[in-house]
């Protein structure tokens, strides 16, 4: 429709492309026979010349978190062959990354939990795929046939349950468990070897759970220092080592379930 119309003009403002045409008076060409009348005061909106369409409303973008959340899920996606199984991971383009299976959000859509058990994931694990996933807090992957060294723990920082146990990892436990923040470690029924890391006595302050067992190429003592830490959890039942259980740890009353703990050292070993 066109704005120069030469008609008076109507007492309510007139939509045109689902917009009020408003201007402090109506247009007209030079002799028409009505004189300018002015309309009804209303809110300015930019007046729309009718040589150019409005333009469609964008489509919402992707925040800078979620783009990373989903370019760190994709890297994991690939790492550990969830194509293989199933699970609706990637199935339908925009969907919502919070609701796949086994993920868990805080509420600024930073992924903090990833928890896929008995799933028959596959592949291996590293530091890089967690970059983009830095707000990660629970990493449960337990009962799957993930293989290759453990990740380097110094590269999750927020990272407290790390659950692994029943997969095939080998290689040593990184000396950078002491880097984090865990509370929980169960990497029990995997093919580790090496002796239990000193480092480890550096989360005295939050490390509650270690659990080892079934790693029979450990060998080695136990680190005195252990008996500092506060284990309410510690399993290495299975695992080659010598020597004897710190004595802080035999005192625990509810060491590995047993409250009170009738047993003492043995509750350990």
């Amino acid at each position: 429709l066109s704005y120069y119309a030469p008609v008076a003009p109507p007492s309510n403002p007139r939509v045109i492309g689902g917009i009020f045409a408003h201007a402090k008076e109506s247009l007209y060409c030079s002799g028409d026979e009505y004189e300018p009348a002015p309309l009804p005061v209303e809110s300015p909106v930019p007046s729309l010349s009718p040589s150019i369409s409005m333009s469609p409303t964008p489509k919402p973008t992707l925040s800078a978190i979620q783009t990373s959340q989903l370019a760190g899920l994709w890297s994991f996606y690939e790492a550990v062959n969830m194509s293989m199984v199933n699970s609706n991971w990637f199935n339908n383009p925009g969907d919502d990354y919070c609701l796949f299976t086994g993920i868990e959000c805080n509420q600024d859509m930073y992924v903090n939990s990833i928890s896929l058990i008995n799933m028959n994931l596959s592949g291996s694990l590293s530091a890089s795929l967690f970059k983009p996933l830095r707000k990660l807090t629970k990493l449960k992957l337990v009962g799957n046939n993930i293989q290759g060294p453990l990740p380097d723990f110094s590269a999750m920082q927020h990272l407290q349950v790390l659950e692994l146990a029943v997969n095939g990892f080998t290689g040593t436990i990184p000396e950078s468990i002491g880097d984090s923040k865990l509370r929980r470690l169960l990497i029990q029924s995997n093919h580790l070897r090496g002796t239990l890391p000193s480092s480890i006595c550096h989360l005295n302050q939050t490390l509650t759970a270690l659990d080892v067992s079934k790693n029979n190429l450990l060998h080695g003592e136990i680190p005195k220092c252990y008996g500092d830490l506060s284990l309410s959890v510690f399993r290495v039942e299975g695992v080659g080592l010598t020597g004897s259980v710190p004595s802080g740890l035999c005192g625990v009353r509810d060491m590995n379930g047993l409250n009170p703990n009738p047993f003492g050292c043995d509750a350990v070993a």
